[in-house]
C-alpha cells in the first residue's frame, strides 16, 4: 500500500511540474542565472545599494539576450526559406550517387528506383505539402517565449536583489547553533560549484562558437556567424544539440557547396570541434566534480524535454549536476545515488 501510495503520489507530482510549466520553467531558470550572477551583484554591490546592482545586473542580461536574438531571427527566417531549396540539392546529389551505384551492382534496376523516389521522379511520386510556413509557425510561439522570458528576468532581479536574505533566513531554521552552521556550508558549496559549473561551460560554450565561425568562414559556409552562435547555444543540450547544429550547418552547405565531400566538411568540422571541448576542454576545466554519467544526461534531456519541451533540455545537464550536488551533501542512502549519477 505505501509503495503504491509513493507512485502514485510521484506520478501526480509529475503531472503537476508538467502543468505548472510556465511558472517553473522560469523559475528554474532564474535561480540558475542568479547563481551565476550573484558574483557580479556581489561587487557592484560594494558601491551601490544591492537592489539597484540587481537592476543594472538584470538589465544588462536582458538586454544582450534580446539584443542577440533580434541579431538572429532576419538571418534564420532567411535559412528556414532556403530548406526547400536544400532539399532539392540532397536530391540532386542522393540521385547522382546512386546513378553511380546502379552501374557497379547487380541490382541496377532497384538502385534506380530508389533514386526516382528519393529525387521525385518516376510514377509513384510523393506528395509533401507543408500545411504551415515554419514562419508561422516559430511566430505562434514567439507569444510564449516572450512571456516565459519576462517572468524570468522578473524572477531574476527578485533573486539577485534578495537572494542573501533569503538565504540567511533559510539557514537560520534550525535552531541547533551545529546544524545550522552544516547550512551554511552546504548552501555555500552549492551556490560556488554551481556557479562555478555553469561559467565554465559557458566560457566553453561561447569559444566553441569562436572556432565554429571561424572554420564556417574558412570553409566559406555563408553566415558564419550564424551557424557558430548556433553551435555554441546548441551545446548546452549534449548530444541532441551536436546532431542538430550538424544537421543545421549541413543543410547551409548544400545550398553553397559544389560538391559532396565540401558539403559533408562544415559538419565533420563541427563534431571534431564539439568533440575536443567535451571530451578534453570542459573535463579537464571542472574536474572529476561535476562529472555526470552520460547515460543520466540523456535520461535528463528526454525528461525535461518532455515536461518543458525545449526550455527544459536546455537545463537539463545543470539540474541534473545540481542534483547531484545536493545529493553529496544529504544522509542516508542519498551519497550513493550521487555516485550512481557521477560518471
Amino acid at each position: 500500500m505505501n509503495r503504491a501510495l509513493i507512485v502514485l503520489a510521484a506520478v501526480a507530482v509529475v503531472l503537476l511540474l508538467r502543468e505548472a510549466k510556465p511558472f517553473m520553467l522560469p523559475l528554474t531558470i532564474a535561480v540558475f542565472l542568479s547563481f551565476m550572477l550573484s558574483p557580479m551583484v556581489d561587487l557592484l554591490g560594494r558601491r551601490l545599494p544591492r537592489p539597484l546592482a540587481a537592476i543594472f545586473v538584470t538589465l544588462g542580461f536582458a538586454a544582450m539576450v534580446a539584443t542577440g536574438a533580434l541579431q538572429l531571427t532576419t538571418p534564420l527566417e532567411g535559412w528556414m526559406q532556403r530548406v526547400p531549396e536544400a532539399m532539392t540539392a540532397l536530391e540532386r546529389h542522393v540521385a547522382d550517387v546512386n546513378s553511380r551505384l546502379s552501374s557497379l551492382t547487380d541490382a541496377r534496376e532497384s538502385l534506380q528506383r530508389m533514386a526516382e523516389r528519393m529525387a521525385g521522379g518516376g510514377e509513384d511520386k510523393v506528395a509533401v505539402e507543408i500545411e504551415e510556413d515554419p514562419t508561422s509557425q516559430a511566430a505562434r510561439h514567439l507569444g510564449g517565449v516572450a512571456s516565459g522570458f519576462a517572468i524570468a528576468v522578473l524572477l531574476l532581479y527578485f533573486l539577485l536583489a534578495t537572494g542573501n536574505v533569503l538565504t540567511h533566513r533559510l539557514v537560520r531554521l534550525p535552531r541547533d547553533p551545529q546544524r545550522r552552521r552544516r547550512y551554511v556550508r552546504v548552501v555555500r558549496s552549492l551556490r560556488s560549484g554551481v556557479a562555478h559549473y555553469l561559467a565554465t561551460i559557458t566560457v566553453m560554450n561561447i569559444g566553441l562558437a569562436l572556432a565554429t565561425t571561424a572554420g564556417m568562414y574558412w570553409l566559406g559556409v555563408p553566415d558564419p556567424w550564424l551557424w557558430g552562435i548556433l553551435g555554441g547555444l546548441l551545446n548546452y543540450i549534449p548530444y541532441v544539440g551536436t546532431i542538430i547544429t550538424v544537421a543545421a550547418i549541413t543543410v547551409a552547405a548544400l545550398v553553397s557547396q559544389p560538391t559532396m565531400a565540401d558539403i559533408l566538411a562544415p559538419g565533420a568540422l563541427y563534431l571534431l570541434l564539439n568533440g575536443i571541448e567535451a571530451t578534453i576542454l570542459t573535463p579537464t576545466v571542472l574536474g572529476g566534480r561535476f562529472s555526470v554519467n552520460p547515460l543520466f544526461v540523456f535520461l535528463a534531456i528526454i525528461a525535461l524535454g518532455w515536461l518543458w519541451g525545449v526550455g527544459g533540455m536546455f537545463i537539463a545537464v545543470p539540474l541534473l549536476v545540481f542534483t547531484k550536488e545536493v545529493l553529496t551533501h544529504l544522509g542516508g542512502n542519498a551519497p550513493r545515488l550521487a555516485r550512481l549519477i557521477a560518471r
